[in-house]
């Protein structure tokens, strides 16, 4: 097989796991955080920085799609309201699961993670989009905030 006839056979895979993927989200109603953790573990587990991604869900807890919110260092992601929340006002979500992983493989939450969750929790209740829970991905784990005792969702 030829270089041009390989690049051909390598974009038509990747549009068909695209539009899968795609066709998934659309049709996916998320009740329970193992099933968000397997929408996105694969975007995050080989990853060396934390990534900040959110899970823009309806009204019917169906997922409209997801997205990086911010990329951040080895150790830790700044993330405002402000750019948290701008594109679920423009996906028109009504809710949110947020997802960050630990490039360390251990998904303890730390004490920011549980500041800044309350903090989008706040906030998302003066725009009326509520946040379903927060995951924190290490290596082939992860923690759900919402059953933590420190935060009330």
């Amino acid at each position: 097989m030829g270089i041009a006839k390989s690049i051909q056979l390598k974009a038509a895979i990747n549009l068909g796991i695209r539009a899968s993927k795609d066709l998934f989200e659309a049709q996916t109603r998320l009740e329970n955080p193992i099933q968000a953790y397997r929408l996105i573990k694969d975007e995050m587990k080989n990853e060396k920085r934390e990534l900040f991604i959110a899970i823009f869900l309806d009204v019917r807890a169906q997922v409209i799609c997801h997205e990086i919110i911010a990329i951040g260092t080895l150790s830790q992601t700044t993330v405002h309201p402000r750019e948290f929340f701008y594109p679920a006002i423009r996906h028109k979500a009504a809710s949110v699961i947020i997802a960050h992983n630990h490039p360390s493989g251990d998904p303890t939450p730390s004490i920011e993670d549980i500041e800044l969750t309350k903090k989008l929790i706040e906030a998302g209740k003066m725009m009326h989009i509520l946040i379903r829970d927060h995951l924190i991905i290490g290596k082939n784990q992860f923690v759900s905030l919402r059953k933590h005792e420190k935060i009330i969702f």
